[in-house]
C-alpha cells in the first residue's frame, strides 16, 4: 500500500469513485480534482494498482478546504485508513480551521460541527 500524488490521468476514475458518495456537494468533480492537482493537496491511497482512498484539499487565507476525502468501503474502520488520514493531515496547515461542504455527514458526524448550511468544521477524532 502506498500514498502518492493523484495524477491527471486518475481524475476520471476518481470522479466515478467519488460520485458514489451521498455526501458529495458538487457537480464538477473531475474539474475540481484537476484543480486540486494543480494547486492543492491531491493524494491517493493505492494497493496493488487499485485506488482505495482519495484526499483533495486547498489552502486559503483563513482556512483549509477539504473538498474530497473518500475511502473504499473495504478500507473503512481499518488501521490503514488512519495511516492515510494522518499522512494527509500532515500536508496541510493545522493552525487553520479545516472546513468541508457536505450534503450528508452520516458516518462522520461526530468529527465535525456545523458552521453553515452545508458547511462543517472538522473538530478532531474522538
Amino acid at each position: 500500500m502506498e500514498i502518492v500524488k493523484i495524477e491527471y490521468g486518475d481524475a476520471v476514475a476518481i470522479g466515478r469513485m467519488l460520485k458514489q458518495s451521498k455526501a458529495l456537494a458538487t457537480d464538477t468533480v473531475v474539474k475540481d480534482i484537476l484543480e486540486h492537482i494543480k494547486s492543492g493537496v491531491a493524494l491517493k491511497f493505492v494497493d496493488e494498482g487499485k485506488i482505495l482512498g482519495v484526499w483533495c484539499s486547498k489552502e486559503f487565507e483563513t482556512h483549509v478546504s477539504l473538498s474530497f476525502f473518500y475511502t473504499d468501503e473495504s478500507m473503512r474502520r481499518k488501521p490503514q485508513l488512519w495511516v492515510f488520514f494522518r499522512n494527509c493531515m500532515e500536508q496541510i496547515d493545522l493552525s487553520k480551521p479545516l472546513l468541508l461542504i457536505a450534503k450528508d455527514v452520516t458516518g462522520f458526524e461526530r468529527y465535525v460541527t456545523k458552521v453553515g448550511e452545508d458547511t462543517y468544521q472538522f473538530i478532531g477524532l474522538r
